[in-house]
């Protein structure tokens, strides 16, 4: 039986070497205000007060954006370097939510 554990490392390290080029970038005021725009841009009502710095998880990270209003809106990227297909996977991700969301009693957050 063949072993992919010594691809899965490789993988997993070319993955860590190009997110932690982008890191540093992620903690820019400017990065701050260009998200906060764009999600204000999707976001119906409200104007943005502050931009959180970005949470990190292991295979994705976000942004929480507090408004005026008192809520909040969350964008969330894939780690870049990690999925060969990362849109397909978001993608996948979304289909399941709104499956989710028209068969089931389950919250979910809405979707932009």
């Amino acid at each position: 039986m063949v072993s992919y554990e010594l691809y899965d490392d490789g993988a997993w390290d070319r993955g860590e070497a190009i997110f932690q080029a982008l890191r540093d970038t992620l903690y820019d005021e400017d990065v701050y205000h260009e998200i906060a725009t764009f999600v204000t841009k999707h976001r119906k009502g409200g104007s943005p007060v502050k931009c959180f710095p970005p949470k990190i998880g292991g295979f994705n990270f976000h942004y929480r954006i507090l408004y005026c209003d008192g809520r909040s809106a969350i964008i969330r990227f894939p780690m870049p370097g990690y999925f060969r297909m990362a849109e397909e996977k978001l993608l996948g991700e979304v289909a399941a939510m709104r499956y989710i969301a028209a068969n089931t009693t389950i919250p979910v957050p809405a979707i932009l």
